[in-house]
């Protein structure tokens, strides 16, 4: 229920002519502050700034699970669609852009499987990393040192709320350096891998949801 309200929240704020449907141009300038005109300048900029921003890899993301979710095709999202757009996990076609999503992030060699090198990334400290390692070994169930899409898809694709409570409780555990038992902003950036990686910030998109309130 949280979901659906949460989503009905982000279609009235991204709906900026009232039709009670959204655009991805819509989406695209509340969330990113872009046009679709400018889109060719930000593909651009950040090939040319290598190891720099990933919003454009973002966008195309975005722009795919638009295209998923938009059932009848008509280039709009209606509430129901809305709702599969901003919670994928929750609706069966929308699977696919999101496998294909998460093995794109995390395949680096183009292989077809997740190593344990790619699933950790780098920089990491050493709670974290053998956090992440635990992690990898759980979804490796052939222990070949190596994760398939289907062993990944239950990381990928949480599939109830537990897994999703599970997921903020890893994060808040891995992130809060006062314990204190919340997250600051400062916190949230020194872990900003960790977020960016995590199905539970959507890989990263709800820190742009964060960013637009403060």
């Amino acid at each position: 229920m949280l979901d659906r309200e949460e989503a009905m929240e982000k279609l009235e704020d991204e709906d900026e002519n009232g039709d009670g449907k959204v655009t991805f141009a819509e989406i695209l300038q509340k969330q990113y502050g872009y046009t679709e005109e400018d889109l060719a300048d930000v593909q651009k900029e950040e090939e040319e700034d290598e190891g720099g921003s990933n919003v454009f890899q973002l966008i195309t993301d975005d722009k795919n699970r638009f295209t998923a979710a938009d059932v009848n095709k008509d280039g709009f999202l209606a509430e129901e669609e809305y709702i599969a757009y901003f919670q994928p996990y929750d609706f069966p076609h929308m699977y696919e852009v999101e496998m294909e999503r998460a093995m794109k992030d995390l395949d680096k060699d183009g292989d077809g499987f997740i190593s344990i090198q790619e699933f950790i990334g780098e920089n990491l400290d050493e709670e974290t990393r053998l956090s992440e390692m635990t992690n990898f070994e759980e979804l490796d169930k052939d222990k070949d040192g190596k994760l398939t899409p289907v062993e990944l898809r239950p990381w990928a694709l949480p599939d109830n709320s537990e897994a999703a409570d599970e997921e903020v409780d890893h994060l808040v555990t891995l992130c809060d350096a006062d314990k204190d038992g919340h997250l600051s902003i400062d916190e949230i950036v020194a872990k900003e891998d960790e977020f960016l990686r995590s199905t539970a910030t959507d890989y990263g998109r709800t820190l742009h949801f964060v960013k637009d309130e403060l």
